[in-house]
């Protein structure tokens, strides 16, 4: 029997909260499927937003996070670089950042926000 692939917003959530979480030695049929990848991806990406939302290591700042429909439209600029990059949110994706930034501030996060993420993390446990 060919195990299921996790759930893709559940691994993408847990990837930006926890990067560790899934290491190719242990999962490495999850890194063949294309549509994981591509949420690996996504979540690297999305830690690099947060990362600059909280200002870590003064690389990156966030110029602006403008909402638009259903999602949010994110610019960060990293100076030393002469780098700026946009990155637009799904509805989803804006949760998992929030979460993550309020985490990061060691904030209550927003409980609409909070239950999507743990909604999404709960289908990637087994038989879910």
């Amino acid at each position: 029997m060919t195990p299921r692939p996790p759930d893709a917003e559940g691994l993408l959530a847990s990837l930006v909260l926890a990067p560790g979480t899934f290491p190719r030695n242990r999962f490495f049929s999850m890194y063949r499927d294309r549509g994981l990848a591509l949420a690996r991806a996504r979540a690297a990406e999305l830690r690099g937003v947060v990362r600059a939302i909280l200002g870590a290591r003064g690389e990156a700042e966030l110029v602006s996070g403008a909402d638009t429909e259903g999602g949010r439209r994110v610019v960060v600029r990293v100076p030393r670089l002469g780098l700026t990059w946009t990155s637009e949110l799904s509805a989803f994706e804006r949760d998992v950042v929030d979460v993550a930034v309020s985490v990061g501030r060691r904030e209550a996060p927003p409980a609409g926000a909070k239950a999507r993420v743990d909604d999404a993390l709960a289908r990637l446990a087994p038989g879910a």
